[in-house]
C-alpha cells in the first residue's frame, strides 16, 4: 500500500513508494472487503468458514507462518495465476492445525529448502487441494486422499506410495526414496523410456543408458506404487495422455541395476505338455513386504468377500529370479576376483531349478557341467546325477570342491 493505494507486487510498490518519498506495504492477502500485509494477519483475522484470497505471488518465510488455525473451517483461494511459497522451512505448519480443516483452490503452492524445490507437502488429514499446481517433492503425510480436480500427478497420489520429480537424475532420486523408505530396489536398463533425439544422434548404445540412469528433468516424474495398482495408474495415464513406463520393482536390500546382458533367459521343455512335473511349492520365495504379511498373519486381509492369509513359506516364485552374480558374492578383501569358470552359476539358482523339475532319488543330467556345480546341488538335494564335461580344468575344480566338502 502506497499513500492509500493497493499494491499486490512488491516491487512495483517498492518502487511507487520510493518515487513519492513514502513506505511501501505490500498487500499479500484479503479476507471478505478487509485487505493484510502478511498471511499470518489473515488468518489470525479470519473466522471459521472464511476464504482467504491471495493476492499475487506470496513468500511465506520461517518466521511469517500463519498462526494455528485452530479450529477453523478456512479456504485459501487464488485465480490461477496466484503462489504461496513456502521458504526454508517443512512446509505450511498444518501439523498443529488442530480440529482445522483447510482447503486450498487454484493456486501454485511451492515449498524451497536452500537452492532446491524439496520439501514436499506435509499437512493434516482434512487438508483438501482443489485445482492447485503443487511444485516440490512429493512426499504426503496424512490422507492420501485429498487432492481433487488437479493433473495427472495429483491424482497419481490415490494409487501411489511416494513420488518425486527428477532433478538429480533417476539413480539419484530413486536413491532418495530408497533411503528414507529402508528399501532396494532392481530397475532394468532396457525399460527405460528413451527420447527420440537419441535415434536422431545415433548416440552409442552405453552412451544412452548412462543419460537415462543419471539424467532426467523436472518434467518427469519416479513414483512406486503397489503392483495392484497398476491397472488403475495405465488407466489415468491414458486419460491424461502420459506416457507411463514400468522400469522396476522395489525390493529388499539394495539398489541394483540391470544392464544388458546382465540376465540370462531359463527354459523348462516337457516330453508332453500336458504331464510333467513342477513342484511351485517347494520353491516359494519371502513375500515382499514384511510388515504387510505380519498384520495379514494375525486378522487376515479381506479380498473379494473373502479372508486371505498369507502362506508361511512365502509367496508363489515369479517368473523373474534375482540372484546375485557368484563374482560379487566370492569378492576377496572386497575385490572381484578372477574365477576358474568364465560363467560360474549362482548356486540358488541351481537349487531352486532342481527342486521344481525332479523330485528326490530323480536323475539330473548336466552335459556341460563346467565346475560340477549342479552336480553337486543336485548330490545335496537327494537326486542321482550325471554330469559331462570335456575341458578337464573345469572338472579338476569341481573334483577339488568334493573333496573340500568330504574333507578329503
Amino acid at each position: 500500500m502506497v499513500d492509500g493505494k493497493l499494491y499486490t507486487d512488491k516491487t512495483y510498490a517498492e518502487k511507487e513508494a520510493a518515487d513519492k518519498g513514502t513506505t511501501a506495504e505490500t498487500i499479500v492477502a484479503m479476507v471478505g472487503n478487509k485487505y493484510y500485509a502478511t498471511i499470518d494477519e489473515a488468518v489470525e483475522a479470519a473466522q471459521d468458514g472464511d476464504t482467504i484470497t491471495i493476492l499475487g505471488k506470496v513468500a511465506v518465510k520461517p518466521g511469517d507462518l500463519p498462526a494455528q488455525p485452530n479450529n477453523k473451517k478456512l479456504t485459501f483461494k487464488g485465480d490461477g495465476d496466484d503462489e504461496l511459497t513456502f521458504v526454508d522451512s517443512t512446509g505450511y505448519n498444518m501439523y498443529y492445525a488442530n480440529g482445522s480443516s483447510l482447503t486450498f483452490d487454484t493456486l501454485t503452492i511451492t515449498w524451497k529448502e536452500g537452492d532446491q524445490t524439496y520439501q514436499g507437502i506435509a499437512h493434516t488429514a482434512d487438508t483438501v487441494y482443489n485445482n492447485c499446481t503443487i511444485s516440490g517433492m512429493l512426499t504426503l503425510y496424512g490422507n492420501k486422499n485429498t487432492f481433487t480436480d488437479c493433473h495427472f500427478a495429483h491424482k497419481l497420489v490415490n494409487y501411489s506410495d511416494c513420488a518425486l520429480d527428477i532433478s538429480d537424475g533417476l539413480v539419484g532420486d530413486l536413491r532418495h526414496i530408497l533411503e528414507r523408505s529402508c528399501v532396494g530396489a532392481r530397475i532394468d536398463v532396457e525399460k527405460l523410456p528413451k527420447p527420440c533425439e537419441f535415434s536422431i544422434y545415433n548416440l552409442d548404445e552405453k552412451i544412452q543408458d548412462k543419460l537415462c540412469l543419471y539424467g532426467g528433468g523436472d518434467y518427469e516424474l519416479l513414483f512406486t506404487a503397489p503392483s495392484a495398482n497398476e491397472d488403475k495408474i495405465m488407466e489415468l495415464a491414458s486419460t491424461y495422455a502420459v506416457k507411463v513406463s514400468k522400469i522396476g520393482k522395489i525390493k529388499n536390500g539394495t539398489l541394483e541395476i540391470l544392464k544388458h546382458g546382465n540376465q540370462e533367459s531359463i527354459l523348462f521343455y516337457t516330453m508332453n505338455a500336458k504331464n510333467y512335473y513342477f513342484d511351485y511349492e517347494s520353491i516359494r520365495v519371502p513375500y515382499d513386504s514384511a510388515k504387510r504379511i505380519e498384520h495379514a498373519s494375525k486378522k487376515g486381509i479381506l479380498k473379494n468377500g473373502k479372508r486371505w492369509f498369507p502362506n508361511p513359506n512365502g509367496k508363489l516364485c515369479p517368473d523373474v529370479w534375482e540372484f546375485a552374480s557368484v563374482r560379487h558374492t566370492n569378492k576377496v578383501a572386497g575385490k572381484v576376483v578372477k574365477q576358474n569358470h568364465p560363467t560360474p552359476k549362482p548356486r540358488e539358482m541351481i537349487e531352486r531349478m532342481i527342486k521344481a523339475s525332479s523330485k528326490q532319488g530323480d536323475l539330473v543330467l548336466d552335459l556341460f557341467s563346467g565346475t560340477g556345480i549342479t552336480s553337486l546341488v543336485a548330490s545335496e538335494l537327494g537326486r542321482k546325477f550325471i554330469g559331462c564335461e570335456a575341458n578337464v580344468e573345469y572338472l579338476d575344480c569341481g573334483l577339488e570342491v568334493v573333496r573340500d566338502k568330504n574333507g578329503q
